[in-house]
This record gives C-alpha cells, structure tokens and sequence, in this order.
C-alpha cells in the first residue's frame, strides 16, 4: 500500500473525529437554546443503555402536570441530587412512579408533579464526556483529549492537501485568467 494511501486513509478518519466533534458541539450549542432547553450532563449509568454517562440531555422546563408513563423527566432526588429517569406509572394521586432504564426496582420515592423540574426532549451522545473528567478532576485525560481533538484537526487538514490525494495523477489544469475590465469572452456553441 502507497504511503500516500495511508496518509490519505489517516486524513478522512482525523476528519471524521473532527467533524464529529464540531457538529457534536453545534447542535448542542445551538439547537437546544433556540427552543429554550437546558443542558444536563449525566453522570451515572442508571439510564443505559438509552442515556449514559457522559451524554447531555436537554431538558424543557415542566410544570410537571400532565405527563405520562415513557417520559424522562428530571427531578430533585430524596437525598437532593438531581435524577434523571423514566416515568413508569402515575399512582391515583397524580404523583409519577420512576425509575431508571438500568434498573428492575423502581425508586423508592414517588415524585410529585411540582418536584418534576424539566421533561427530556433530546440527547447529545459523549458530548459531555469532558464535563465528567474536570467533575472528577481527571485533568490528564482532558488534556490528552484535546491534544488528540487537535492532532485530529491537524492530520485531516495535512493528510487532505491535494498533494496526498492518491486518486489524483499530480496535476492540475490552472483556471484561466480573468478577461480584462471591458472586454467578453466569446461563447463556445
């Protein structure tokens, strides 16, 4: 295999780790915002395998009536930590019955309606990974993960440059010059 292929090869995964995380950040920098949602970074593994640690979820605020069983809600917990999980049933008293994907028991609290603090409306995988590791004062792995976020940045752009394009033949036909002010081109029929 041509060492030009491999650069090649090396280029298109640098940029697709790139692009990943550019659009990654966007759509969660922009979309959730235009519709008046709040980010919340999960940070256990009571909701996977659908929700896992390090993915956002973007909350929209609830007065808590009105919501059914499936629906992920957001919740101050007994012990005052913030709970995201699932409504699995309404008990006569209008309070939700919840618990997480991960889990066969159900919470031990029920919730009330005016406990309920938002209802998830989407979810941005890994993208909050890096809010995890300064949680945990994992310093090294932020760092080593953006040196590799701009080794991928780089790479992509070094191993694309049209001289590494092992499908092309190395030459290129120069654009014709622009015709002086005043002046047409003739038409080709």
């Amino acid at each position: 295999m041509r060492a030009a292929t491999v650069r090649f090869g090396v280029g298109l995964v640098g940029l697709a780790v790139a692009g990943f995380v550019v659009w990654g950040a966007l759509w969660a920098a922009i979309v959730p915002p235009l519709f008046g949602w709040s980010p919340i970074a999960v940070t256990s593994g009571s909701m996977e395998p659908h929700i896992g640690p390090g993915d956002l979820v973007f909350v929209e605020s609830s007065d808590g009536h009105d919501l059914s069983p499936g629906t992920v809600i957001v919740f101050d917990g007994p012990t005052g930590d913030r709970v995201t999980h699932r409504i699995v049933d309404v008990t006569p008293d209008g309070e939700y019955v919840t618990r997480g994907d991960a889990g066969s028991r159900i919470d031990s609290t029920p919730v009330a309606p005016s406990d309920v603090e938002g209802v998830g409306r989407m979810i941005v995988p890994e993208i909050g990974r890096p809010i995890l590791w300064v949680a945990d004062g994992r310093w090294v792995t932020l760092l080593l993960a953006a040196i590799a976020g701009m080794a991928a940045a780089w790479v992509s752009r070094w191993a694309l440059l049209p001289r590494f394009n092992p499908w092309s033949n190395g030459s290129t036909v120069p654009a014709a010059p622009p015709p002086p002010p005043g002046t047409t081109r003739p038409v080709m029929t």
